[in-house]
């Protein structure tokens, strides 16, 4: 029985170590170098293997980083030929994308079974990673991985509160820091693009598609500006870091111009899908300044009435009233002010009322929609169905 036992077992092959790939690709503050480092540190624990840690900078090319890999392995432990290697790689992102490309190319395909790749940047390096995905264990961590240790909160502030900071030391330091790291590297359109985005809490393709900016795809600025990102792995619903969005919603904010131009294409969008929540959150706060705004002002009111947030309703209507200037936007504020009072008063003072509004027409989808259904009404209350 015994004898079986050892036969068996000397049949099995041994099981080959896949060579492991990793990828930590985030913005500043999200914690990569930390990551890198206990890695690093992991990787120390046996001493009897190769390494190479190297940090890019701006200028550098393939080939000298290569050599420089290469040199390192062999300093780290020149008796050790056939041990598992390791490579640790910091922003790659400042090399050029074809020579950061071709650099992570020619080390994965000289890895062996055992060796170890980590790669820390701001951006995806522009390779096929499906070519090895039988041959390499290849993982991605991005911004979403490494903000569940820190409670969903971006690791930077996490860290700062845990250690008791006051919030205003907090919020000065971010801007120092994001002013510092981020912003010195953008160009001026990069930043309009983005004081206009951060106008919305979240967005999702759906909406992306209407605004029609003509910039890529939603997943293209995630990976282009990193702090707008999807709120899991899986959600197609991508959200800011809070901070991030604060300070350029207060020092990068958008001309009234440009809000008004993405914000008209928004509300069609949340009126169309009845995304009435976010229309409120968005726009209420500022109201006044889109008064004179068909495309913006009348979605709000259709959606505080539609949440019966009747009050705060009647009282846009109000600031729509005061600067009203042409009985076009009279007859705008009678059909709203109508629709609200379905909803508000009595029904025989809601008849009397809808008798005196008129046959209403109008360009607008919003108010013709809702000239039909208020004429339907005065049909009814007239007894002429």
């Amino acid at each position: 029985m015994c004898g079986k036992n050892k036969i068996k077992n000397e049949n099995v092959a041994p099981k080959v170590k896949k060579m492991s790939v990793t990828f930590l690709i985030a913005g500043p503050g999200f914690g990569k170098t930390t990551a890198l480092q206990k890695a690093i540190a992991q990787w120390n624990m046996n001493d009897s293997r190769s390494q190479a840690i190297v940090q890019c900078l701006a200028g550098d090319s393939h080939s000298p980083v290569l050599q420089k890999i290469q040199q390192q392995w062999m300093e780290s432990n020149p008796l050790a030929e056939d041990q598992a290697t390791a490579t640790f790689l910091n922003n790659t992102q400042l090399l050029s994308i074809e020579d950061e490309a071709q650099l992570i190319e020619e080390l994965i395909d000289k890895m062996q079974a055992g060796d170890e790749l980590w790669v820390s940047s701001t951006r995806l390096p522009a390779i096929t990673l499906v070519r090895w995905q039988h041959s390499h264990d290849i993982q991605l961590k991005q911004e979403t991985e490494f903000m569940l240790s820190s409670d969903g909160e971006w690791p930077l502030v996490f860290e700062m509160r845990k250690n008791s900071w006051h919030q205003g030391a907090v919020e000065a330091q971010v801007k120092q820091y994001l002013e510092k790291e981020y912003f010195i590297h953008l160009q001026e359109k990069d930043i309009a693009l983005l004081a206009r985005l951060a106008l919305f809490e979240q967005l999702t393709p759906d909406l992306w598609d209407k605004l029609n900016l003509k910039v890529g795809s939603l997943f293209d600025q995630w990976q282009k500006f990193r702090f707008l990102h999807p709120t899991s792995v899986d959600s197609e619903v991508y959200v800011w870091v809070p901070e991030f969005r604060k300070v350029l919603l207060e020092k990068y904010a958008a001309d009234l111009d440009a809000r008004n131009q993405i914000l008209s294409q928004a509300c069609d969008h949340w009126v169309r899908h009845g995304c009435f929540k976010l229309l409120i959150d968005t726009l209420y706060d500022d109201s006044e300044q889109y008064l004179d705004n068909e495309d913006v002002i009348i979605p709000l009111v259709i959606a505080l009435v539609f949440t019966r947030r009747f009050h705060q309703a009647k009282f846009v209507l109000e600031q729509m009233d005061e600067v009203a200037n042409s009985e076009h936007q009279q007859k705008i504020i009678a059909v709203l002010s109508q629709t609200l009072a379905l909803f508000t008063t009595a029904e025989g003072e809601r008849a009397d009322k809808l008798t005196a509004l008129g046959r209403i027409n109008s360009s607008n989808n919003v108010i013709h929609c809702l000239g039909m259904l208020l004429s339907a009404y005065q049909a009814f209350y007239q007894g002429d169905l």
